[in-house]
């Protein structure tokens, strides 16, 4: 679930779950220097815990034994205070006063543990919930539609929240759309007539469906155009590329009355359009 600063990115719900575990304070390990990030999460956020430091490391530690030893993390070890560690783009499934956890086995210590863990009294442990880590095309929507169901009781974007379908800015939703919870529609988005959409269906900021369109488990990004009566089952919509997440399979159409995107992908009417109906909402608070 990312949208350009709109929306939400995964460092967004990892600290939303360290902070239920009473962390106030993150350590950011970035071996880019990524300047955006250290400014957009070395704030108080609305109660999540806040990234107090931005540690570059241009060797990132391969597994959890390499990590005791490095001195940025001695430092907060010897503090004796429980230590959250979300290694790699990976989200724990908790549940509220039902997580059990168990002690990480030495074999996993000596590898590259993608998950998240615990340290207490100097031992490392892990929730036996399930950690659903992004590898490809199919765990990422995997997990974007598991967050969007409620797994886990992480906060979803949006403004308006009725029935499980979630609302943002400039929203419009023509005679006829069908929307079937969960489904997550973000800034300026635009059905037309007949839509339906239902499984689970993401929709990113500026996105376009045309008319009688039928989207299932299906994430359409940012600043895309779907064409009208399309048909698209479990898939990713990135401009004018169609991934199947399942197979990783992808084509590239952008033909406006397809599928486009992209910087003046959409088509002109429709542009001007947001624009109008961006401009009529400002100030008045209504979506």
């Amino acid at each position: 679930l990312q949208g350009r600063g709109y929306g939400k990115i995964l460092l967004d719900y990892a600290l939303e779950a360290a902070g239920r575990f009473g962390v106030e304070e993150a350590v950011m390990v970035d071996r880019t220097g990524n300047e955006t990030l250290g400014r957009r999460f070395g704030v108080d956020r609305d109660g999540l815990c806040a990234v107090s430091t931005l540690c570059l490391a241009h060797a990132l530690p391969r597994n959890l034994a390499e990590l005791e030893r490095q001195d940025w993390f001695r430092g907060s070890a010897t503090s004796g205070a429980p230590i959250v560690v979300a290694w790699g783009q990976a989200l724990p499934f908790y549940r509220p006063r039902e997580t059990e956890y168990e002690p990480v086995p030495q074999d996993v210590m000596e590898e590259t543990p993608i998950g998240v863990y615990h340290m207490r009294a100097g031992r490392w442990y892990r929730p036996t919930v399930p950690v659903t880590a992004i590898r490809d095309a199919a765990s990422w929507l995997d997990l974007s539609l598991r967050l969007l169901g409620g797994d886990g009781g992480y906060t979803l974007p949006g403004y308006s929240a009725e029935n499980g379908v979630h609302l943002c800015r400039n929203v419009v939703m023509e005679h006829g759309t069908d929307a079937r919870p969960p489904v997550l529609m973000l800034d300026n988005v635009w059905c037309a007539r007949d839509v339906r959409l239902e499984g689970g269906v993401i929709l990113g900021r500026n996105a376009f469906v045309g008319r009688g369109a039928h989207l299932s488990r299906t994430m359409v990004c940012d600043d895309t155009y779907v064409g009208e009566w399309l048909e698209l089952d479990g898939k990713i919509v990135v401009g004018g590329r169609i991934i199947d997440a399942a197979t990783g399979a992808w084509v590239d159409v952008e033909e406006r009355g397809i599928v486009s995107g992209g910087p003046g992908g959409l088509p002109k009417w429709l542009t001007a359009a947001l624009r109008f109906v961006a401009g009529r909402s400002a100030g008045r608070g209504s979506l």
